[in-house]
C-alpha cells in the first residue's frame, strides 16, 4: 500500500473498473443471445454483475475515505491527539507527572501517517472500511476528513438523489446475497418513487428509470434486464452509469 493517498487517483481507478465491469456484461450477454442461451442464464448474468458493481461501490467507499485522510490528515490528527489528552486526563497524577517530565507532555501524533496506520485505525478487525448508511458516512466525514474532501463527502451524502440510488444500489446487492424476505422488503421499497415521509424511495427523474410502481420486484434479473419506458439501455447498464455519476461527486 502506498504511504500516501491520492483520492482521485483511486476515483479514477474505481471509474476504469466500473468501464470493466460493464464491458464484460455486455460481452458475455451478447455471446449467450447469440448462442441461444435460455433467459434464466441471462438474468443470472445480469444478477451477477449486479451484485459484483454493488461490492466494487462498497470497497470504493473505503479506499477513497482512507485516501483522502491521507492525502490531508489535519482533522484526523488533531481529533487523534484531543483524543489522547482526554484519555490522560483520568490518568493517576503519579503518571502525568511522568509523561510531561520524561515523554514532554501529551503525545503528538506523527504528520507522515502511513495509509496502512490509517486503515488499521479506522478499521481494527480487518474487514474492510464500511459504512451503515449515509448518516454514518456523514459523522466519519465531520470525525476524520478535512477539506477539501469533507467538502466532498458531504457533497454526496447532500445529495437525496445519489443517496436513494446508491441505497437503492445497496439493497439489491443485499437481496442477491440473502435472499430473504426482509432483504427484498427493502429492496422493493428502494425502487420506489420516494415519499416525503418515507427514508426508503428513489428521487429525481434521473432515478425515475430504475422506479418500480406499486408491484413488487419478484425477478430481480428481469427488472435488471428491462429496459425503461421509451426504450434506452437494460437497467443493469443505467446501474453502472449511475454509479459512475455519483462517485464523480468525490472528485475534488
Amino acid at each position: 500500500m502506498a504511504r500516501r493517498g491520492d483520492p482521485d487517483k483511486v476515483l479514477s481507478a474505481f471509474q476504469l473498473q466500473l468501464n470493466e465491469s460493464l464491458g464484460q456484461y455486455l460481452e458475455v450477454e451478447t455471446a449467450l443471445t447469440t448462442a441461444g442461451a435460455h433467459a434464466r442464464l441471462l438474468k443470472q448474468t445480469a444478477e451477477d454483475s449486479a451484485f459484483h458493481l454493488g461490492a466494487l461501490w462498497e470497497m470504493f467507499q473505503g479506499r477513497w475515505f482512507i485516501a483522502a485522510v491521507s492525502k490531508a490528515p489535519n482533522r484526523f490528527i488533531q481529533n487523534r491527539e484531543d483524543e489522547v489528552r482526554c484519555a490522560m486526563t483520568g490518568l493517576p497524577s503519579n503518571i502525568r507527572t511522568a509523561i510531561d517530565l520524561f515523554m514532554g507532555g501529551a503525545p503528538e501524533v506523527k504528520g507522515n501517517l502511513r495509509m496502512a496506520d490509517i486503515e488499521t485505525f479506522l478499521d481494527p478487525n480487518g474487514y474492510n472500511i464500511t459504512f451503515k448508511d449515509f448518516d454514518a458516512w456523514r459523522a466519519s466525514a465531520v470525525a476524520h476528513l478535512s477539506d477539501p474532501y469533507k467538502q466532498a463527502a458531504m457533497r454526496l451524502a447532500e445529495s437525496t438523489e445519489a443517496t436513494s440510488f446508491l441505497r437503492l444500489l445497496t439493497a439489491l446487492r443485499n437481496v442477491l446475497a440473502h435472499g430473504s424476505d426482509g432483504s427484498g422488503t427493502r429492496f422493493n421499497e428502494a425502487c420506489r418513487a420516494k415519499a416525503r415521509d418515507q427514508g426508503f424511495g428513489l428521487a429525481g427523474e434521473v432515478n425515475d428509470p430504475l422506479k418500480r410502481d406499486k408491484h413488487d420486484v419478484r425477478d430481480i434479473g428481469r427488472y435488471l434486464r428491462a429496459r425503461p419506458a421509451g426504450g434506452g439501455v437494460e437497467r443493469i447498464q443505467l446501474l453502472h452509469e449511475r454509479v459512475k455519476t455519483c462517485s464523480e461527486m468525490l472528485r475534488t
